[in-house]
């Protein structure tokens, strides 16, 4: 839609802004009573039509700062924070300030205009009718330069959409249609290149120039472009402490009175303020310079100003609720929209992501029809006995609580990320959410409803004109409600581990009450019965179908149907670290010390086009498209480029983690090489810092260390190197004995993190070392200490170095001897950082800032590069024209001639000098076992074993002597294990997928290792959590105590219950997300618990019986009832297990061991294979033809 300039000029007449002032008066702020001051004493005002940025170190707190400001941190703050000079509370603030967060939050599903066509419907006032929201998107689309993106879906790490920089500017731009009058954005530049850093702040200031708004921007890096848009500076000291606040153009001025800036730092005025900051600590010298100096005093006097303005907007009459209810503007009042508009709008974008989701919707739907399925089995397989028709729809109830609960537990985290910003920001309030968000779930309820009636009633061959059958749909759709919701319900309260394991333990609980009743009570259905009310109502209308029912023909003639369909498995994988790496051979090692160097590499590409597994092979949404260049020996290189450009995935395919389609080639000296051999040659450190966060950072540090040091190396050389390597980045060392903690928990700061993440690839020795964005999230000072860092020890040791920079100064360029200029996936220019300058001039386009050849000239770079569709193509061509005429010679450049091509045994050298196989696997094992118990995962799973047991053990303590009884008993014994592990298989894979993730993309551990240590682990908690409940059941049902039955018990269920997570190991790799994963889970959890009803029924049909023997808990049940009961049962009069019994007929306890051994080597063989073949998918390379 394209917008006019008069529709523009309209809506911005009609969104200008009452004058609102925002004052703090000493304010302080302690993370908890009797701790030291975070923020010390800050007096400021913040004035409308003025943009303040709050600049400073990371010790100076000052993204903290805007959340004490609202009123959103836990610790005790001191001091008054006014607006137009009366105080506010949390919620009456809430109402005035948006707030852009750090962490871009949004719905991956959706597309970059839907996004913001939904924000401003719910945003803007309820004066503005629908033409007007969309006109309003319109602008904010065009302003943050999102018109070429804005049918692109946003996605996420798993499956790549926009770069950061863009969905930064998303962020943004939805934040901007929130008619506040205050504005706060904290960081909003970070991760983003220097043009669209530059189109956020001006998007800002334009704001408040136009608007009337207070905006408040805090910045990490900012160039001196970004600080001279603003109209006032606040600058904080390390400790919190103002030591100055004025416009930007006096800094330099006032930091001259005390202090010379360093020569390198001459052209950037942030960069001087940050580095005398950054050397001082808190209470230092400047804060009382600033006290007494005279911009202090005119700050003074602007705030005296403004109270005196103030009193005087006092002394007139105004409306009533002016700011504390409703938001003014020169023209009129805007009024938020009503409840039931944000409800219509709410519902409309969650049922969009629903159906877009593909791990929800469709997804949802094909395991409840494979459910169901599994249901008919069951009812072809028993006889026509009513009571056994009955067991089987009370199975059915259990197991359609399983499908409707698991996607509503593992799905409400990610969601609530989303609605807790948005209801951060004052988007909408929580009452109209939760209204949509259940109306979804019962419209999802009925259409379950829907299915299962259809699929019943074409068993059982009867229509559905009855009205026993509206009472069946009406009993339906209020169980699927209630699972749902209770779904919902502790995926919003409890982490994802502990809510899978009380799912588990739901489940148990429902096979004990409609199942097996406490002994001595016949199979009879009760309105107290779980999981809830509509259970008996749903087994009643089951039950009066079944009685009615017809022939047999059509239901085995649609089971028959089924039996040809094939599930096509997701390429996809859900260890998303194992996707990366699944064919690597050996453990690659270092060299350290006086040891023999790596070769000298020179890296190369020709012709490289690049597409990612989510985008279709096509050249318009190539990431990558014909790209030629070199990377000399020995040479620092820096990437550069507006957002999308292409220099992360040109670093993951050079460090050989890219998932997706590939054409041309990388050449190393010379040589052709596949993407394994790029991960023996080259280090890559990712953007992200993907940590293990139960672990320490010396043991994080110590980890690596132990797999990449040397194999030769003793204990002590390890541990030195993990000390050196710690006091070669800033900080560090202080914080060696804290937890690393994750990203929504963090126990360390994000610069700090990021520093940690770099210090992990420095114990690799690789020739060409790959860093992307090291500065994200770091302020001047310390970006420049990382990169002297990583600059000095790549030149000392002659390492290939390239890195990936967003703003970079004119310090940081000048740390680099080649800079290449990328927009959209081509090179524009490639050479000397000092003549790029040069290169604008011959392509005819004057450099306007010719004093400073760094962060002036790769703005100016960006910018142009990014101006319209057609630049970037138009400069890669002009650049690709004065490279022929320069060198006289073709595109190909060719590999230096004092280097040697690296021949196969040059490969095969590198992959012998560390750690062997045998070696990883038991370092590996131990590493992983650790961190499962240490982690949250090990606790939630223990707990639930154990209260499940209990429960069990309670119901059964007064056994009888029924056969179906005892059955059941032994069945629930042995599957009480094997539900506890599933959530184990899918809880314990997110720690190692941390594990994985940087080891098997640098290429530091194999595949083979890895996947063997993990069933190692798993098997291991499998046999503990059966020892746990056979000693548990043994103790309460007074069972005798023999070791030799306690073992086969113990063993027998161990093995069932590791053999069944490996099943769900195999399902996980063939699943894009945890959240599919979880819901294909459901087939097996289901099919085990077919077995089991057939086992307990007994007798099944001979057609069907194969089902009971191709489960592993038929055998594991043999075990535990022929150890468990049959011994007690020698001295009973009444012979209760006949000789024809299914579960003690077949096999004698060493066969069913063997057995179970034999499911759990081929489950976790066929899960090693699917990981490689999911690999060989997601990854695949494809030769370009050459022209």
């Amino acid at each position: 839609m394209m917008v006019s300039k008069k529709k523009k000029q309209a809506l911005r007449e009609e969104s200008r802004f009452s004058p609102t002032y925002l004052q703090c008066f000493d304010l302080s702020y302690r993370v908890r009573v009797g701790a030291e001051r975070v923020l010390r004493d800050i007096n400021v005002t913040f004035e409308p039509d003025k943009a303040t940025a709050v600049v400073g170190p990371s010790s100076s707190n000052a993204s903290l700062f805007l959340h004490v400001v609202l009123g959103r941190c836990s610790g005790l703050r001191t001091g008054d924070v006014l607006v137009n000079g009366a105080a506010r509370s949390v919620v009456e603030l809430g109402k005035l300030v948006a707030l852009m967060p750090r962490d871009a939050t949004l719905f991956s599903e959706l597309t970059v205009k839907q996004s913001i066509y939904y924000a401003a419907m719910l945003r803007s006032p309820s004066t503005f009718n629908k033409l007007a929201r969309f006109a309003r998107a319109d602008v904010v689309i065009e302003r943050f330069g999102l018109a070429r993106v804005q049918h692109q879906r946003i996605g996420d790490d798993k499956n790549p959409g926009l770069s950061t920089g863009q969905r930064k500017r998303v962020l943004a731009s939805i934040e901007c249609l929130s008619l506040r009058p205050i504005f706060f954005a904290s960081e909003p530049t970070d991760g983003l290149d220097s043009a669209g850093a530059k189109a956020v702040v001006d998007a800002c200031v334009v704001a408040s120039t136009m608007q009337g708004q207070t905006v408040v921007v805090t910045l990490q890096q900012p160039s001196s472009a970004l600080l001279g848009a603003f109209h006032r500076v606040l600058l904080l000291a390390p400790g919190g402490a103002v030591v100055f606040h004025g416009p930007p153009d006096t800094l330099w001025g006032y930091l001259s009175q005390w202090t010379t800036p360093s020569s390198s730092l001459s052209s950037n005025v942030a960069d001087f303020a940050l580095e005398v900051l950054w050397k001082e600590e808190p209470g230092s010298s400047w804060e009382e310079r600033w006290l007494a100096s005279d911009e202090r005093a005119k700050a003074l006097c602007r705030q005296e100003r403004v109270i005196a303005t103030l009193m005087d907007e006092d002394a007139k009459p105004r409306k009533k609720g002016m700011i504390a209810t409703t938001i003014t503007t020169e023209n009129k009042v805007f009024k938020p929209l009503s409840g039931w508009a944000r409800y219509r709008m709410l519902l409309l974008r969650s049922t969009h992501v629903w159906i877009a989701n593909n791990s929800l919707g469709l997804l949802s739907y094909k395991v409840f029809v494979a459910a169901s399925l599994l249901t008919s089995l069951g009812v072809i397989a028993v006889s026509r006995s009513p009571s056994r028709f009955k067991d089987v729809a009370r199975f059915y109830a259990i197991v359609t609580f399983y499908v409707a609960i698991t996607p509503a537990t593992l799905a409400t985290p990610s969601e609530l990320k989303v609605v807790k910003a948005e209801l951060g920001g004052g988007a909408y309030s929580f009452k109209p959410y939760w209204l949509a968000k259940v109306t979804l779930l019962l419209l999802h309820a009925v259409l379950l409803a829907l299915l299962s009636m259809g699929m019943f009633y074409v068993v059982f061959g009867k229509n559905v004109t009855s009205v026993r059958s509206l009472e069946g749909f009406a009993a339906l759709v209020l169980h699927f409600a209630t699972s749902t919701m209770m779904g919902t319900c502790i995926g919003a309260v409890v982490p994802i581990a502990v809510g899978m394991q009380l799912v588990a333990f739901l489940v148990v609980v429902g096979l004990i009450t409609t199942t097996g009743r406490p002994p001595r009570a016949s199979f009879e259905s009760r309105t107290q019965q779980y999981p809830d009310v509509a259970s008996s109502w749903v087994l009643e209308v089951i039950e009066d179908i079944r009685r009615r029912r017809g022939r047999d023909a059509l239901a085995a003639a649609w089971l028959s149907s089924t039996d040809n369909s094939e599930r096509n498995g997701n390429d996809d994988s859900f260890f998303f670290g194992l996707s990366f790496a699944l064919q690597v051979a050996q453990l690659v090692g270092t060299h350290y010390g006086a040891e023999k160097r790596s070769d000298l590499v020179e890296i190369t590409t020709h012709d490289l086009s690049f597409w990612h597994a989510s985008t279709a092979s096509e050249p318009g949404n190539a990431a990558l498209r014909s790209l030629s260049v070199t990377f000399n020996v020995a040479t620092t290189n820096v990437l550069v480029g507006p957002s999308g450009s292409g220099a992360t995935t040109l670093l993951s395919v050079l460090g050989g983690s890219a998932a997706g389609t590939l054409q041309g080639s990388v050449r190393v000296n010379g040589t052709p090489v596949d993407q394994r051999r790029l991960r023996l040659v080259a280090s890559f450190t990712p953007q992200d810092a993907r940590l293990v966060s139960d672990l320490t950072v010396h043991e994080l540090l110590s980890y690596r260390a132990w797999l990449q040091c040397p194999r030769h190396w003793s204990p002590a050389q390890r541990a030195a190197r993990v000390v050196e390597v710690m006091e070669m980045l800033p900080g560090v060392d202080e914080v060696g004995t804290c937890r690393v903690g994750s990203l929504d928990h963090a126990t360390i700061a994000p610069s700090l993190r990021r520093l940690v993440s770099l210090g992990m690839d420095m114990f690799a020795d690789r020739p060409v070392v790959l860093v992307d964005s090291p500065t994200l999230g770091l302020d001047a000072g310390e970006a420049l200490a990382v990169l002297e860092v990583i600059v000095a020890s790549s030149r000392a040791e002659r390492r290939t170095l390239v890195c990936s920079l967003c703003q970079p100064s004119g310090a940081m360029m000048r740390r680099f001897d080649r800079l290449v200029a990328m927009a959209r996936g081509r090179v524009a220019y490639s050479g000397s950082p000092d003549l790029l300058p040069a290169f604008f001039e011959r392509c005819g386009t004057p450099f306007p800032l010719k004093e400073d050849t760094g962060a002036g000239a790769v703005d100016y770079a960006t910018h142009i590069l990014d101006a319209t569709d057609y630049s970037s193509d138009m400069w890669a061509n002009k650049w690709e024209l004065f490279l022929r005429i320069d060198s006289h010679t073709s595109k190909q450049q060719l590999p230096s001639t004092n280097l040697c091509a690296l021949e196969e045994a040059r490969f095969s050298s590198f992959e012998k000098l560390t750690a062997t196989g045998p070696e990883q696997y038991a370092f590996l094992t131990v590493h992983v076992l650790d961190l499962f118990v240490r982690s949250a995962e090990f606790g939630a799973v223990l707990c639930s074993c154990v209260a499940a047991t209990i429960l069990t053990g309670i119901a059964f303590d007064d056994h009888t002597t029924a056969a179906r009884s005892l059955r059941f008993g032994s069945v629930l014994a042995s599957l009480i294990p094997t539900f506890s592990v599933f959530g184990v298989a899918i809880t314990a894979t997110v720690t190692c997928r941390q594990v994985a993730t940087r080891e098997l993309c640098g290429g530091v551990c194999s595949l083979g290792a890895l996947w063997l240590a993990f069933s190692t682990v798993i098997t291991i908690i499998a046999i503990s959590l059966a020892l746990l409940t056979t000693l548990l059941w043994w103790s309460m049902l007074d069972l005798p105590l023999d070791l030799w039955r306690v073992c086969w018990t113990a063993l027998s269920s161990g093995l069932c219950a590791a053999s069944c997570a490996m099943l769900v190991a195999i399902i996980g790799v063939c699943s894009s997300t945890e959240l599919a994963a979880a819901q294909a889970t459901v087939l097996v959890w289901a099919l085990v618990v077919l077995e089991s009803v057939l086992i307990v029924l007994d007798k099944p049909r001979s057609h069907l019986g194969w089902i009971v023997y191709a489960v592993p808990s038929t055998y594991s049940s043999s075990n535990v009832l022929f150890c468990s009961f049959k011994s007690r049962l020698k001295n009973s009069r009444k012979r209760v297990l006949e000789d024809d019994d299914l579960l003690l007929r077949s096999f004698t306890l060493r066969q069913n061991a063997a057995i179970l051994c034999c499911f759990l080597v081929a489950a976790a063989t066929l899960g090693y294979a699917c990981a490689q073949r999911a690999f060989n998918t997601r990854c695949r390379e494809e030769t370009k033809p050459a022209a």
